[in-house]
């Protein structure tokens, strides 16, 4: 275990060395846990995905292009997954096509595509940060082993996915590594 900053501890025969024993086990496993930051940019009509012929389309933010997948518990001895409450996205460039009138975006996984982030505006003229929706079903600290992100969008005014020309957007979700008990 590595502690990169001063750790001031008691007089030796104090509890120092039953403190350190329990983290190092697991037994206090998030004493010492740094947070850390998933980030996917989605990029429309760049090539990032393939844009299907329809007015909504749900893209799973793991098969993003320059992009790592969301972190994984591979084997059984890697660390499990928190995610944590706070999801949000932060719209660069609008939405904007042929067509489009408007469109939203939401954020979750394939079994609630909007459980993270719900109903939100991403249309050309809507930059800026989208905050988290608290009331989101899925929006609270959870263990996960293997967790698929999404960003679904939909359109109005008739566009499809495919006559969208411009677009950038950047989704953030919180997480931290819990490590696997000895």
């Amino acid at each position: 275990m590595a502690i990169h900053y001063p750790l001031r501890l008691g007089p030796r025969g104090s509890s120092n060395g039953r403190v350190l024993r329990a983290v190092r086990s697991g037994r206090v496993p998030y004493t010492l846990q740094v947070k850390h930051l998933y980030e996917c940019r989605i990029r429309f009509g760049a090539g990032d995905f393939t844009p299907a012929a329809a007015t909504s389309q749900v893209i799973d933010l793991n098969s993003i292009r320059f992009f790592p997948p969301f972190p994984q518990q591979v084997r059984a001895t890697d660390p499990v997954i928190r995610r944590l409450p706070g999801t949000y996205a932060f719209v660069k460039t609008g939405i904007a096509g042929t067509g489009i009138t408007d469109a939203d975006i939401e954020v979750g996984d394939s079994v609630d595509p909007n459980g993270l982030l719900t109903v939100s505006p991403a249309y050309d003229g809507d930059e800026g940060l989208v905050a988290a929706t608290p009331a989101a079903a899925e929006n609270a600290a959870r263990e996960e082993t293997d967790f698929a992100p999404t960003l679904r969008v939909a359109l109005t005014g008739g566009g499809l996915m495919t006559a969208i020309n411009q677009g950038e957007i950047y989704v953030y979700i919180p997480f931290e590594p819990i490590p696997v008990g000895d």
